[in-house]
């Protein structure tokens, strides 16, 4: 079956996923959209979403299909933002999304849907094609739930840069303003960390030193 072009362009743009909103804006028929779907021709992936036969299927794929079946006002987030933004976490055992302003349930254990407690909109960015909350909010929200994700996730994205120091102590101290989950493992998570590291080399020196049992250092100072 040919498949109009601006379809495929929309397809590659989404990892090798459509959603039936887009196929039927592109011509396309619903029933023939859960015809292919059925023959192996489309492979389905979320509710209303399907990839392409061929596109090779992993996190990205389950986590974007996850945000565009349950969207709009959907986007990844705790475990599955934090592998989005390079935590060594299972990003999509399950996917887990936030949903702001809207109810959103599933039953499917492939996906988990938490709604904000704090009831603000949700900042996000896309990242690599997939709306993920900023790397603050990440980092509460895995606090909340992965307590024990949280230290290597917080090294991570301190040597990648997308969050400093000071930034983990302002998103801290808003968060105990508002009551936020996630917060007490965060923050242990924090003081735990002698020697903030951004870089291999710099974890390599940690190791040395607390080998040798030499104290009274850091390597970035908050002052």
């Amino acid at each position: 079956m040919k498949l109009d072009p601006a379809l495929l362009a929309c397809a590659r743009r989404q990892h090798g996923l459509v959603t039936l909103g887009q196929w039927c804006a592109h011509g396309g028929a619903r029933s023939t959209f859960y015809r292919l779907a059925c023959d192996g021709v489309l492979v389905p992936m979320a509710p209303r979403v399907a990839a392409l036969v061929g596109t090779p299927i992993g996190p990205t794929q389950r986590i974007l299909a996850g945000v565009l079946g349950f969207g709009p006002g959907v986007v990844a987030s705790h475990t599955s933002a934090a592998w989005a933004w390079g935590a060594d976490v299972a990003g999509d055992a399950p996917v887990e999304l936030t949903a702001v302003g809207i109810r959103r349930r599933t039953t499917d254990p492939r996906y988990r849907i938490h709604r904000p407690v704090d009831r603000q909109r949700v900042r996000h960015v896309v990242r690599d094609g997939i709306p993920v909350t900023m790397p603050a909010r990440t980092l509460l929200d895995l606090g909340a739930s992965r307590p024990a994700a949280v230290t290597g996730a917080l090294e991570a994205f301190l040597r990648r840069g997308h969050v400093s120091g000071p930034m983990v102590h302002s998103a801290l101290a808003r968060a105990r303003r508002k009551g936020r989950p996630g917060v007490t493992p965060l923050a242990r998570a924090l003081a735990g960390l002698r020697a903030l590291t951004d870089s291999e080399l710099e974890s390599m020196m940690r190791e040395v030193f607390e080998s040798a049992g030499l104290g009274g250092w850091t390597f970035h100072e908050i002052v």
